[in-house]
Order: C-alpha cells, then sequence, then structure tokens
C-alpha cells in the first residue's frame, strides 16, 4: 500500500489492471534480485502495446529500468548502433555489472545471439585486455527494451524471454512530467525517495512469495504474427478476405494481395512465402 510516483507510474503503464501490475512488480523484483541459475534465468523484453507499423515510443519502457539503474548496477547498451559483429560489443560491461539494458533494439535485432549468456555467462573483452570469463550465477540479468516484436518461435525462445506490454497511457503528447507535476527520481525530495525504495524492496518480497506472475497478454501475439509475416499481411487479413468455409483458390489469394498492396510485388514476393502466411494467418487464428 506504499504511495508514490512510481508506483502511480507502474499502474499506469501496466493499463490499471491489477493483475498487470502485479506482473510489473514481480518483474522488478526479479531483475532486482541477483540469484539466478541457467535454469531459471530469463530476458526481460519490455515492449509496446500498441500496434504500429512505424512505432514511436515514448510508453515509459526507459523511466522503467532507470528506476532499476536507482538499486542496481547498471551498463546500457545503445540497441540502435549495437552489433553483434562488433569488436568488443560488450565495453560498457564490467565485472561487477548487475544488470545489462540493451535499449530501443531495432526489427531485427538477434535474440539467438543471447542465447548463450542467458544460460552460460558473459565473456569480457576489452580492447588490450585479457578476456574475462563471467559464469552464469553471477553475470548480470538482461533486459531489452524496443518498439518491435522480438522475433523468434520455439521452446528454446520461449523459455529464455519474459515480455511485459506497456499500455500507451504514455506518449510524445503525454509524459510523466505532465501526469504527476515533476520529474521522476530528478525533482523527488528525501521522502518520496524512501517511499520509492520501499516500494522497491515491496517487489522483490512480491517476487520472492509469488515468482514472475504472468498475466493475458493485449497484443503480444498480434505483433509476433505480423513480425512472422507482415504488417500489410495484417491489415488485409482483417479484411475479411479470406473467407472461413470456403473453397478459395491460392492464386486469387495470391493475386489479391498484391494488387491491394503493389509493393510486394515489387519486393518480389513469391507464392511460396505467401503460402506460409497463410498457413501461419490460420495458426493464430486457430483455423484448420
Amino acid at each position: 500500500d506504499i504511495d508514490c510516483d512510481f508506483k502511480k507510474f507502474i499502474y499506469l503503464v501496466s493499463n490499471k489492471d491489477e493483475k498487470r501490475e502485479i506482473s510489473f512488480a514481480t518483474t522488478l523484483g526479479y531483475l532486482m534480485h541477483s540469484f539466478k541459475t541457467s535454469a531459471n534465468n530469463k530476458a526481460v523484453i519490455l515492449n509496446d502495446e500498441t500496434i504500429s507499423e512505424n512505432p514511436n515510443g515514448g510508453s515509459g519502457k526507459g523511466i522503467f529500468w532507470n528506476a532499476l539503474s536507482k538499486v542496481k548496477r547498471v551498463a546500457d547498451i545503445n540497441g540502435k548502433s549495437f552489433s553483434f559483429e562488433k569488436s568488443f560489443p560488450y565495453q560498457t560491461v564490467s565485472a561487477d555489472t548487475q544488470l545489462l539494458v540493451f535499449d530501443d533494439v531495432q526489427k531485427n535485432f538477434k535474440f539467438e545471439n543471447l542465447f548463450s549468456i542467458i544460460t552460460e555467462g558473459i565473456t569480457l573483452e576489452k580492447k588490450n585486455k585479457d578476456a574475462i570469463k563471467i559464469p552464469v550465477n553471477k553475470s548480470p540479468k538482461i533486459l531489452i527494451t524496443t518498439n518491435y516484436t522480438i522475433g523468434g518461435v520455439g521452446g528454446s525462445f520461449e523459455r529464455r524471454k519474459w515480455e511485459l506490454e506497456f499500455s500507451a497511457h504514455f506518449s510524445s503528447k503525454h509524459t510523466p512530467l505532465n501526469e504527476f507535476g515533476r520529474m521522476l527520481f530528478d525533482e523527488w525530495d528525501n521522502t518520496e525517495w524512501l517511499k520509492f525504495y520501499n516500494y522497491m524492496i515491496r517487489c522483490i518480497q512480491l517476487y520472492l512469495t509469488n515468482g514472475l506472475v504472468a498475466y493475458d497478454f493485449q497484443n503480444l501475439e498480434i505483433r509476433k504474427f505480423i513480425k512472422e509475416t507482415s504488417f500489410e499481411f495484417y491489415e488485409w487479413s482483417n479484411e475479411d478476405v479470406i473467407k472461413i468455409g470456403e473453397r478459395m483458390e491460392k492464386n486469387y489469394l495470391y493475386n489479391t494481395f498484391v494488387e491491394d498492396y503493389p509493393d510486394w510485388r515489387k519486393f518480389n514476393l513469391s507464392q511460396k512465402r505467401f503460402w506460409q502466411w497463410i498457413d501461419k494467418y490460420c495458426d493464430f487464428n486457430n483455423i484448420k
């Protein structure tokens, strides 16, 4: 029952839903608690609930991980410029880093490249210095923020991910400053800081009592479907073009789509790939 700005912030970005709010709180607790093994370690992924071809961000994901930087040693990596192929990609990470943030990663981020870090630990290599291997139980936990869907399907991906959807309450037009009348963290007095630390401790208690609490996602499955097909196909498939229970010619469906979205003809969308999208559509809608 702690009343503080940050708790209110979590309530708002969880869409004012009690179960989602608890899920956000236990995720904070998980990221603050240091214990982990290769069996229970997950990368936390923060995404937006809003479906858009060109998402703009501003939903509060940065504030979420900045709150963690007030209680843990955090290293952040610019996701827009990060590449796994670069020499020494983890230059900003130290042996005592507790949380590694990939901030604002792009559309084709290769999440599978983090599998070994999640299950085995991280190797730190810096110029003109010996490599340091940090085992998984001492390596930093991983948090990823993105405006897109992190790709990959199957058990290997799912057991290594823990995803949160941020509501559309905050945006570039309505910021936390508009909501609270002061900057979070920067304009707090001692009383607000004490409330904040008490709330964060409460999150750890919730995590230790309940583990990571799941909730029903609003649009995560839709975003995964878009990731596996395209935003245009998602729009098109919702226009009642595909008639359930009726015989439909594949060529008709393909030609209808490329006529409605001629850019895909320019992109040389193959019929084989389009049939795969139809299969994904059927799986997504539980249609035989």
